[in-house]
């Protein structure tokens, strides 16, 4: 894989629209990266990883070597798992909001946005604590 190269900016800012008066929302890196793991399968049916890839590859997100091994998947469903697959394997602390700033870019995904933002961070946090506590409970019942 090629050289991860770490963006200095650590989270984005960003206004929602007028649906939600105006509101000024800070998204995590890390709570985008659970909203995207949400929506995996929409995202993987949905998106034409093409252009997300370029703005990624611009941004120093993903390398070259990462961008050819994409550009060799043979689907776009398989190419956009694999990107998937690379930014959640990352630990890039960018890499969830330059996806995201990627999809935003994109009119023919503005519902996928959108499904991003209605996400509240308390609803996506308490899937995760639930997901840890079932997996915690299924340890503690292995033995």
């Amino acid at each position: 894989m090629g050289a991860r190269v770490v963006s200095p900016l650590p989270t984005i800012s960003y206004a929602y629209g007028d649906d939600c008066n105006g509101c000024i929302g800070l998204e995590s890196n890390a709570m985008l990266k659970l909203k995207f793991q949400k929506l995996h399968e929409t995202v993987i049916r949905s998106v034409n990883a093409d252009p997300v890839i370029d703005r990624l590859f611009a941004n120093g997100i993903i390398g070259d070597d990462d961008m050819h091994m994409l550009q060799l998947q043979g689907s776009q469903r398989h190419q956009c798992r694999s990107l998937m697959a690379l930014l959640h394997g990352s630990g890039n602390p960018q890499a969830f909001i330059e996806l995201y700033l990627a999809v935003k870019e994109q009119r023919q995904l503005q519902w996928l946005a959108e499904a991003i933002d209605k996400f509240s961070d308390l609803s996506v946090a308490q899937l995760k604590e639930h997901e840890q506590n079932r997996q915690f409970t299924g340890f503690q019942q292995s033995f």
